[in-house]
C-alpha cells in the first residue's frame, strides 16, 4: 500500500462533505439493547443494507419505500436501470435518537463511510412529509451517483438534481408517479433574483447548509428544472460529459454557450417568474425484491454508533477530539463483547488507520463476513502490514474482487501485490483497469506510474506523474515522492538497454 488508509480517508474528505442538511431534532443519549434500548436488525434487499432499530413493521415499510423510490427515480428520470457496484448502506434511526449524532438534520447521504456510500435517515412519516422529502433528496444523491459519480458533479448540479428529485410523488397502490411540482418553500424565487452562475461555480462541497445558502439550493433547483423542461437533450449530454470526467465549467460553456452569466440569469428569471413548470407523469410497477432480516448484536450496535460519531461529527456540536474519544470508547466496548466483530475493526481501520497484528484473528473475522468484499479487503491489508505471503494476499484480494467486480481500490491493491512479486505486466493490466473511468484515486495513479515505468513506458509514466503532481500540488506525501523517485531510477536504468 503506497498510501496509508488515514491518508486515503483524507483524499475522500471532500466526498464526505457532500452532505445535504436541513431541520433540527433534539434527542437524549440513545441506549443500546443491552442497556434497555430497542433491538436492532439488519435488512438486506436487492439494493440496500439497512441497519435499524425501528419497529419491524416500520422498518419493513421504510425498506419498501426506499426500493420503490429508487426504482421510480431510475426509470422515470434517468430512463433505465444502472446496477450499482455495491449496495448502499442505510442507517435508519428512531427520530428521538437522530439528534444525538447530528445537530442539524434529519437525513444525510455520505459518499464514502467505511469505504462505501451510506444514507443516514429517520422515518418521520410518509413520503409526503418534510422528513420524507429530505430522505428522497438524500436518496437522489445516491441514485444520481449511479450515472455520474458524486465527486464529478459540481455542487450546484448535485443539489439541483436532488432538489428536483425530492418532488417525486408515488402511489404504490396505483403505480402513478409525478415529478416536477414546484416546492412550496421555493415560491419566493419568482420575485427574487436567482444566484449568479459564478456564485454557483464557487459553491464548495465543504460549505455547510445555512440560510444564506438556501438561495443556492433554490437556484440550482430552478436550473435543473429548466433544463429538464426546455433542454433535456443538452442536459443528457452534460451528464455524459461529467461522467466522462470532463471539466464541468468547460463542458457547460461548450454545451450551453448562450447560458453564460448574463444569459442564464435572464432565461432563469423569466422561467421562474412564469412558473409554468412541467410535471412529468408516469406509471411504475412497485419494486419486486427479496428481503433478508437478521438481528444485530450489542457489539454490532456499538460499532455502528462509533461510525455515526465519526461520520456525522462535522454536523454535531462535538469537537473532533470528543467524537474520536466517543468512537474509540464504543469500538473498545464492541470488541469487549466480541473480539471478532468486523464493524468495530472496520471503524479502527477507516478512521484510525489501525489494524490488528494477527493474521489469524483477521482470518477468523473474515470467515464470519465471507460474503462482504470489505472484509476480504481489510484482511488483505492486515496481511500486507504483517508481511504475509504474497500468494495469500493475492488470493484474498481476488476474493474481494469476485464480490466487488471492478472495484478500483481492490484492483489497485492487487496491482501492488503483483508489482511486489515482480509481475509487472500483470500489475500494469490491473492498474489500467483501476483508472478505466473517472474519478481516479490518487493511489491508483501512483500505482499506474510504477507499472508503466517498470514496463519501460517511461514517457507515459511522466504524463501520469504530472497529473499526480497536479493533484497533490505542493504537498506530496513522502511515500508518493519515494515511489516517483524509484520510477525515475527504473527508467534511468532502462535507457542504456534501449539504445
Amino acid at each position: 500500500m503506497l498510501i496509508s488508509r488515514s491518508m486515503a480517508f483524507r483524499f475522500w474528505a471532500a466526498a464526505l462533505a457532500s452532505v445535504c442538511t436541513s431541520g433540527c431534532i433534539a434527542s437524549s443519549f440513545p441506549k443500546t439493547p443491552a442497556h434497555g434500548g430497542p433491538a436492532w436488525e439488519e435488512i438486506t434487499t436487492d439494493h440496500f443494507i439497512v441497519d435499524t432499530d425501528l419497529e419491524p413493521s416500520e422498518a419493513a415499510q421504510l425498506v419498501r419505500d426506499l426500493e420503490n423510490m429508487r426504482k421510480v427515480m431510475v426509470e422515470v428520470v434517468f430512463g433505465g436501470e444502472r446496477e450499482p457496484k455495491i449496495k448502499v448502506r442505510v442507517l435508519a434511526l428512531r427520530t428521538d435518537e437522530f439528534g444525538h449524532f447530528s445537530a442539524e438534520a434529519v437525513g444525510f447521504y455520505l459518499n464514502r463511510v467505511l469505504f462505501q456510500p451510506i444514507l443516514v435517515t429517520s422515518p418521520g412519516g410518509d413520503w409526503d412529509t418534510f422528513t420524507a422529502d429530505i430522505r428522497k433528496h438524500e436518496l437522489a444523491h445516491y441514485v444520481s451517483s449511479l450515472f455520474v459519480d458524486m465527486e464529478l458533479q459540481p455542487r450546484w448540479f448535485a443539489e439541483g438534481l436532488a432538489s428536483y428529485l425530492e418532488t417525486v410523488r408515488y402511489d404504490e397502490k396505483t403505480g402513478t408517479v409525478e415529478v416536477g411540482r414546484h416546492p412550496p418553500d421555493y415560491q419566493y424565487l419568482k420575485y427574487a433574483k436567482p444566484a449568479f452562475l459564478d456564485e454557483l461555480w464557487g459553491w464548495s462541497r465543504a460549505e455547510p447548509y445555512e440560510s444564506m445558502r438556501a438561495r443556492f439550493y433554490q437556484s440550482s433547483w430552478g436550473i435543473l428544472h429548466y433544463l429538464f423542461d426546455e433542454r433535456p437533450d443538452d442536459l443528457r449530454d452534460y451528464e455524459r460529459a461529467l461522467a466522462n470526467g470532463d471539466d464541468p465549467k468547460k463542458a457547460w460553456q461548450q454545451l450551453f454557450p448562450d447560458l453564460d452569466q448574463h444569459g442564464l440569469s435572464e432565461v432563469l428569471g423569466k422561467y421562474l417568474y412564469r412558473a409554468n413548470f412541467k410535471v412529468t407523469k408516469s406509471t411504475v410497477r412497485p419494486a419486486v425484491f427479496s428481503m433478508q432480516r437478521v438481528p444485530l448484536s450489542e457489539a454490532d450496535v456499538l460499532a455502528l454508533r462509533a461510525t455515526l460519531y465519526m461520520a456525522l461529527q462535522p454536523k454535531s456540536r462535538r469537537s473532533l477530539e470528543e467524537s474520536r474519544e466517543l468512537a474509540r470508547k464504543n469500538v473498545a466496548e464492541s470488541l469487549g463483547y466480541d473480539p471478532l466483530n468486523f464493524w468495530a475493526h472496520q471503524v479502527n481501520y477507516f478512521y484510525f488507520d489501525k489494524l490488528p497484528d494477527s493474521a489469524a484473528l483477521a482470518r477468523q473475522v473474515t470467515a464470519r463476513r465471507r460474503d462482504n468484499w470489505l472484509a476480504w479487503y481489510w484482511y488483505a491489508d492486515v496481511l500486507r502490514t504483517n508481511k504475509g505471503p504474497l500468494d495469500e494476499q493475492r488470493s484474498v484480494l481476488l476474493k474481494a474482487l469476485e464480490l466487488a467486480p471492478g472495484n478500483v481500490m481492490v484492483l489497485t491493491d492487487l496491482a501492488q501485490v503483483e508489482g511486489r512479486a515482480g509481475n509487472w505486466p500483470e500489475a500494469l493490466e490491473l492498474s489500467q483497469k483501476a483508472i478505466k473511468a473517472p474519478p481516479y484515486l490518487a493511489e491508483s495513479l501512483v500505482t499506474y506510474t510504477a507499472a508503466l515505468s517498470h514496463a519501460g513506458k517511461c514517457d507515459d509514466a511522466l504524463i501520469v506523474e504530472s497529473k499526480i503532481l497536479q493533484y497533490f500540488k505542493e504537498k506530496i506525501p513522502p511515500s508518493v515522492q519515494q515511489s516517483l523517485t524509484e520510477n525515475h531510477d527504473v527508467c534511468a536504468a532502462l535507457k542504456p538497454a534501449s539504445r
